[in-house]
């Protein structure tokens, strides 16, 4: 879900130095034409609205520009969640509610210009590094590629037109259909009726465990303690030096050890 609010967000969240600001309707579609969803834009932020191909439920998510509020919406069920402030759950950790990474880093390159559906638009390679904080391995995450057309470049839209997330969503996403102008107020508002959620200020493993962040993190150190010492002790059970007899004798006390700890 985090992957689809930020996407939704590469476009508006965008910062420029254009003061205009900007309303138009569009549709994201694979480059085969296939619908993925339908997007409003105006001062007030943005809406998107897409249908789960195998449930047929409408998924609605609303921006707001000033609070930094986002809505996740569950049209048929009638529940959503709410992000505050998105940006303070930005960063991986923040999100998750663990330092699961550290160094984090955000960059982009820009790599010329290109053309996307007869637009001629400025290309951007983008990626996030960061340290993994459980094996201590660099890892680069969320590379993508965007194409931003100018004209539709304003202080409340990045102008993007055209995204390839890479990764499972490895296909070219263009924004086509685009009809520029005022856009009912209605569809920025959010819609009674609705159960919501709010996202804790300990992110996804709050809202999961009902934990403060702290006692997470300790929960999560222990687990990753415990789990370091099993492998350990499994590798010392497992020495070659030793005969198979020795090995499976002290897999079996190993085992049974565990199992106390268990009750």
């Amino acid at each position: 879900m985090k992957k689809g609010i930020l996407l939704l967000l590469a476009g508006l969240l965008l910062h420029t130095t254009a003061q205009a600001q900007i309303s138009f309707y569009g549709e994201w579609c694979y480059s085969n034409g296939e619908l993925i969803s339908k997007t409003w834009v105006s001062p007030k932020g943005s809406r998107s609205e897409s249908i789960d191909k195998k449930t047929g439920e409408k998924f609605i998510t609303l921006c707001f520009l000033e609070t930094k509020k986002v809505y996740a919406l569950f049209e048929d069920k009638k529940t959503g969640f709410l992000i505050d402030d998105i940006t303070k759950f930005a960063g991986t950790n923040q999100f998750v509610g663990l330092d699961l990474v550290s160094h984090e880093q955000n960059h982009t390159e820009y790599l010329g210009e290109d053309e996307v559906d007869g637009r001629m638009c400025k290309k951007y390679y983008s990626y996030r590094t960061s340290i993994n904080n459980l094996t201590g391995e660099a890892q680069t995450e969320n590379a993508g590629l965007t194409w931003i057309y100018e004209p539709l470049k304003a202080s409340n839209y990045g102008g993007c037109v055209a995204q390839k997330p890479g990764g499972q969503y490895d296909r070219l996403q263009v924004l086509r259909n685009i009809r520029q102008g005022p856009q009912p107020a209605h569809l920025f508002e959010l819609p009674e009726g609705y159960k919501i959620t709010e996202m804790p200020s300990g992110g996804i493993m709050e809202m999961i465990t009902g934990k403060p962040r702290e006692q997470n993190q300790k929960d999560a150190d222990k687990a990753r303690q415990d789990i370091k010492e099993t492998s350990d002790k499994i590798q010392k059970t497992t020495d070659k030096n030793k005969s198979q007899e020795e090995q499976i004798k002290d897999l079996m006390q190993l085992f049974q050890g565990m199992e106390k700890k268990k009750k």
